[in-house]
């Protein structure tokens, strides 16, 4: 059950309503996405149990559960054509996917076209959309160490995630 939508959820949501025509980023960047209830038991346990004050944990999906931000999109689509047919016949086309600096200046268009709509879409992926652009690997490996034996590890999140179970929370379905 989600409680709280985030950053993801709202970006599916536009995405859903063809209102992100664009992405900054590379298409075969990865994107690091974190099972929420993995996250909670993972910083818990570490904190609780097995707190060391001279080491640094990464609670992270891990470089084993990635997409890449085009496969992100991809299966994004996938499942909003097997949620709605009428989201199918629409032939909503995926958001390019561009550099910064383009992105940088579809913003300013944005902002000097005054569309109220776009204004309030831009602001809604204003804090997450830049962050696609920037690599970020993180090494879990001292987390799985530390975890070894508590049960508790990342689903692989392309089992995980479920992209059609997602997408239709972000959407209201």
């Amino acid at each position: 059950e989600v409680r709280r939508f985030n950053a993801l959820h709202q970006s599916l949501k536009l995405l859903y309503h063809a209102l992100a025509p664009m992405l900054p980023g590379s298409a075969k960047d990865p994107v690091d996405l974190v099972p929420i209830d993995y996250a909670s038991d993972a910083v818990f346990e570490l904190f609780a149990n097995r707190f060391s004050g001279a080491q640094t944990y990464h609670v992270s999906g891990g470089t084993r559960n990635l997409f890449t931000l085009e496969e992100l999109l991809d299966q994004s689509i996938r499942a909003f054509e097997e949620i709605s047919p009428k989201w199918k016949k629409r032939g909503i086309v995926r958001p390019a996917i561009v550099d910064l600096p383009t992105y940088r200046m579809f913003e300013q268009s944005v902002e000097q076209m005054g569309n109220d709509v776009l204004l309030q879409v831009l602001r809604a992926l204003s804090h997450f959309a830049p962050q696609l652009t920037y690599l970020k690997a993180f090494d879990d490996a001292g987390t799985r160490k530390a975890l070894r034996g508590s049960g508790i590890a990342a689903q692989p999140m392309k089992k995980y995630f479920r992209l059609d179970a997602y997408t239709r929370v972000a959407v209201g379905r």
